[in-house]
């Protein structure tokens, strides 16, 4: 979905809301490393969104859409259940389930960017809006690309360019920027947006870990790709409360403790059960170790010895 704005500040031209992921064709040899494909996803036809929780992604308002919206993640189907939207941004929360009605329970999401250092931060993005079309030509130079066909998911990357509001906005710095340049090497497949990549998301490396910093809102030029356009998305940083306030709590699975039947330890320990250690250390203290039987002998020769026998066994068996 496409549609013509006036954007204040680093988008002050006519510009496009995007609802594609060009990279330069002299990049097409280039890698790059990148999420997890299962971090993104397709918005019914025309739009993208990232995955923010096991049962939640977000993306943005123009699209359309709501409750019973096909989604589709890695090539499994789902449908909106419930939708949160943003009291003022182009900005939606989105509870997703399978088609049976059962929580869609994802295995990999993004967590939230939440520190305001964005600026000149590499990221890479992700979406499923149009490929790279044919060349544009003025005087005979190649300035860009025609914007394509929308199809599979495409990854790029750029530079976080600056950050900026919106007027009126009731969140200040509430995007960030990014400039399509005309062919380098300094980033490799160097991206841009197209129709079909709104809400399609931006991800950073923190720590070894890909976490959301924005989701894509809006390029300048419609139906083209042209170098030195400057395309924008909503920024996390500045939602990260409200994101915080809509998601659930999500409390990690531990998984139940193995149980002290029997517990296996190096040498010269052996293999021992609870009784039997309960056995053992109240046979020790009441000076008749003999009366043990273990799986494997241990040398009883020096209270140390004993002592460091249970604390390895509680270490590996507290219950």
């Amino acid at each position: 979905m496409l549609r013509s704005l006036t954007l204040a500040s680093a988008l002050a031209a006519s510009a496009g809301l995007t609802s594609g992921n060009i990279t330069h064709k002299e990049h097409d040899s280039m890698t790059i490393e990148t999420p997890s494909s299962k971090l993104v996803g397709r918005w019914a036809g025309n739009a993208s969104f990232a995955v923010i929780g096991p049962n939640h992604i977000i993306t943005t308002k123009h699209q359309g859409g709501g409750v019973g919206t096909t989604v589709i993640i890695d090539g499994d189907y789902y449908r909106v259940a419930e939708v949160i939207n943003h009291p003022s941004a182009d900005m939606r929360i989105c509870r997703i389930e399978n088609h049976g009605g059962q929580p869609a329970d994802l295995a990999e999401w993004a967590d939230i960017y939440d520190r305001a250092d964005e600026m000149s931060r590499p990221f890479v993005i992700g979406g499923f809006g149009k490929d790279r079309g044919a060349d544009v030509l003025y005087n005979g130079m190649k300035v860009g690309y025609q914007w394509g066909v929308r199809g599979n998911l495409n990854w790029g990357a750029n530079v976080v360019s600056d950050t900026f509001g919106l007027g009126g906005s009731p969140v200040p710095n509430s995007l960030i920027g990014a400039r399509w340049d005309p062919i380098d090497t300094s980033v490799p497949r160097e991206a841009t947006v197209a129709d079909g990549d709104s809400g399609c998301g931006w991800f950073v490396l923190d720590d070894g870990q890909f976490k959301l910093i924005a989701i894509t809102r809006a390029v300048q030029f419609g139906s083209q790709a042209r170098y030195g356009e400057r395309f924008d998305g909503l920024r996390m940083s500045a939602f990260a409360d409200w994101i915080d306030s809509v998601l659930p709590e999500v409390v990690a699975e531990v998984p139940p403790a193995e149980p002290c039947g029997a517990v296996d330890f190096t040498e010269p320990f052996g293999s021992l059960t609870t009784t039997d250690v309960d056995a053992f250390v109240n046979a020790y203290f009441a000076g008749e170790p003999a009366a043990i039987s273990l799986v494997e002998p241990l040398d009883l020769g020096t209270q140390l010895d004993v002592m460091e026998f249970v604390q390895q066994f509680m270490a590996d068996c507290p219950n």
